[in-house]
């Protein structure tokens, strides 16, 4: 738990069994709760905040959905063959490592040219309206270098709304579309 406060990852323990993905259904339209044990997401979610989610039709994904996904294995990324500028999270065969998930907001979609500069975010050369983070929060490179990509096709860029401790695609680069779990729903 120590190692999740550290790298700032939005951690989760889901209400299903988490010993198995394959035990979630993502067209499955049922509730589900996990616990959120890290502020990567604050002010949005807070630590230890419960939230609801459900599966979710890659096409229905869009900018400003927060979504829970198995967390890339590694900081390590691969190039997608669409773009030299795409960059993809890499997850390890055996779903060991994959355990892992993560609480994030969709900042781009497939298609999307993200560059982050002078701490700010533009999606498509025009700068990103974020009402949901704090007017005086800049976005850095948090030490990634996933700051200027594509993002690849059947993938999304996922930020964490407390950049400051977040570990996300700065880092680890975009999320593959088959590695998302479901759409989070924040009530208060």
């Amino acid at each position: 738990m120590i190692v999740a406060i550290i790298l700032g990852v939005a951690f989760s323990k889901r209400g299903n069994n988490s010993d198995n993905k394959n035990n979630v259904d993502k067209n499955n339209n049922s509730e589900l709760h996990t616990r959120i044990i890290n502020d990567s997401m604050s002010p949005t979610i807070k630590d230890g905040q419960i939230v609801t989610y459900t599966g979710v039709e890659e096409e229905s994904l869009k900018r400003g959905d927060i979504i829970i996904a198995y967390q890339p294995s590694s900081l390590i990324t691969q190039k997608s063959s669409e773009d030299e500028n795409s960059v993809i999270g890499v997850y390890e065969d055996d779903n060991k490592n994959s355990k892992l998930t993560c609480v994030k907001r969709i900042i781009g979609i497939p298609g999307d040219h993200i560059e982050i500069k002078d701490g700010l975010i533009y999606v498509n050369d025009t700068l990103l309206e974020e009402p949901y983070i704090d007017k005086n929060v800049k976005t850095t490179s948090a030490g990634g270098v996933y700051v200027n990509v594509t993002v690849p096709n059947k993938c999304v860029y996922v930020l964490g709304d407390n950049r400051d401790n977040s570990l996300d695609s700065r880092r680890y680069g975009c999320i593959p579309f088959d590695k998302i779990i479901g759409i989070v729903k924040v009530t208060d």
